[in-house]
């Protein structure tokens, strides 16, 4: 009988403890792999490598972007030395752009382009600060595991690579998976457009295998597509002076935005939940943010009637009185002026408020810092003319028609 009741008493003890650990568990949402609080960052940027005073600006704004959002990583999406990827031209057109980004210790991971392949494919791969370790493709995981990189050679992409490709991506067990290489997939400007030879050959192997996003130059504008197949890709050709005005298609079934008229790079930040994105130009305005939520479902969240904001960010809106917003029209110069990576309000949900407000097109859309508040000044075209429209950055209401 004593042995009875001993038995009793351990079994309902272990029970206890279980079901208190499991509530303990379901209170604290604790995680075998918890992600850190700070989420991590880089850059994405291709065509940049022409050494003219276009890029060194550029250069200039990712290190005061720097200053703000420390980041430690560069993709860099090809056509990394114009115009044939000579080695003599490192130190001009790489080097010195980039003097105080490697000087603060960011590590920039490049893949070739086919200007690169000219004189340059040996040299590039085997070039130190390029990181490419003697190979034209290869995987490296950042952020303690949460993100694992596949950079290819788009160039040259054989049986060789497709075999390896598959073989990583089944292996992968990062919670992102992002590509990058030079030749876009999809892509809506006129001059190159996009490559559906190797689209044949990689959408497939990204669908099956869970890539997030796609990271693409070649073309020298600023593009966002619609998901292809809960696939987000992202054209980011616009480093250098080449660009091409006026070379987008906006009206491609998968053009969702874009930029051709300004350089910029693309701004990165990945938690365990999401992706945050964000490009940028040489002047510090947002041209473009969004959200990336898991595979199968990331698509952009809808606009919300009211969006509830975090509780500091309701404390300092509530503090701003309702002149706070001016008609100035300087743009942003340092790094104090610079607008945060993501506001609440999207650039996308932005122009969608626009758009509700004033049906058209958009012309010009830019993020603007007005005495401690961020607005949207944004020009929609209309059959009568151009209507310009200010919306407040952290509550999405409509300040100014004009």
């Amino acid at each position: 009988m004593k042995h009875k009741t001993r038995r009793f008493w351990f079994w309902t003890w272990t029970l206890s403890l279980a079901v208190l650990a499991f509530v303990w568990a379901s209170q604290w949402h604790v995680a075998p792999h918890a992600a850190s609080a700070e989420p991590f960052r880089f850059l994405a940027f291709g065509d940049m490598g022409t050494g003219d005073s276009n890029q060194y600006a550029l250069a200039k704004r990712m290190a005061l972007y720097h200053d703000e959002h420390p980041f430690d990583t560069v993709l860099m999406l090809g056509d990394n030395i114009y115009p044939d990827g000579n080695p003599a031209h490192l130190p001009a057109k790489f080097e010195k752009p980039y003097a105080e980004l490697l000087r603060r210790g960011v590590l920039f991971y490049a893949v070739l382009g086919n200007h690169d392949v000219r004189r340059g494919r040996e040299a590039q791969i085997n070039y130190p600060l390029f990181n490419m370790g003697g190979h034209a493709y290869r995987t490296f995981t950042k952020g303690d595991g949460l993100v694992e990189f596949f950079a290819l050679d788009s160039t040259d992409f054989d049986a060789a690579q497709q075999t390896w490709l598959t073989s990583a991506l089944a292996a992968s067990q990062a919670r992102w998976k992002i590509a990058y290489f030079h030749h876009p997939l999809y892509s809506s400007a006129r001059t190159h457009g996009s490559d559906t030879n190797l689209r044949a050959k990689l959408e497939p192997l990204f669908v099956r295998y869970g890539v997030a996003a796609v990271f693409a130059g070649h073309d020298h504008v600023y593009e966002r597509t619609k998901p292809q197949q809960g696939i987000q890709h992202f054209v980011a050709g616009a480093a250098s002076g080449k660009l091409r005005r006026g070379n987008l298609d906006r009206k491609t079934p998968f053009f969702a935005t874009g930029n051709d008229e300004t350089n910029s790079f693309m701004a990165v930040e990945v938690t365990r939940d999401q992706v945050m994105f964000a490009a940028i130009d040489t002047d510090g305005n947002l041209l473009d943010s969004g959200t990336i939520l898991p595979v199968a479902n990331n698509a952009l969240p809808p606009l919300a009637a009211k969006i509830q904001l975090p509780p500091e960010l309701q404390k300092r809106s509530d503090a701003a009185p309702a002149s706070a917003v001016s008609d100035a029209t300087e743009q942003p110069r340092s790094r104090r002026d610079m607008p945060s990576i993501i506001p609440p309000i999207s650039a996308e949900q932005a122009r969608e408020i626009a758009l509700r407000r004033v049906p058209g097109t958009i012309e010009k859309s830019r993020l603007r810092r007005k005495d401690d508040q961020l607005v949207y000044d944004i020009d929609v075209r209309t059959q009568r003319g151009t209507t310009e429209i200010r919306i407040s950055a952290t509550d999405g209401q409509i300040v100014r028609v004009k």
